[in-house]
């Protein structure tokens, strides 16, 4: 399974994939629609399977991890977003 986690600010979304090497691959970008889609790049580009079989997992930060949710879900990824207590 190929999972992407993201944590997410206002400002950026610092991103990790845990390979099944069980080594990690990080990558910063902003919290902007322009980056979003330089994720997704970067996500299959290093993945190498469709975007059907991404899983996204972010925290929920206030409203800043709405769009870019919404965004990955339109674009066809497994998206799912946890909330702490």
């Amino acid at each position: 399974m190929n999972v992407i986690g993201i944590d997410v600010s206002k400002a950026k979304l610092d991103c990790a994939w845990l390979k099944e090497d069980e080594k990690r691959k990080t990558k910063v970008v902003s919290n902007t629609f322009d980056d979003w889609k330089e994720l997704v790049e970067w996500s299959l580009k290093n993945t190498g399977v469709a975007i059907e079989q991404l899983y996204f997992v972010m925290e929920a930060t206030d409203i800043y991890h709405q769009r870019l949710a919404t965004y990955l879900f339109d674009a066809g990824a497994n998206v799912s977003v946890v909330k702490r207590k």
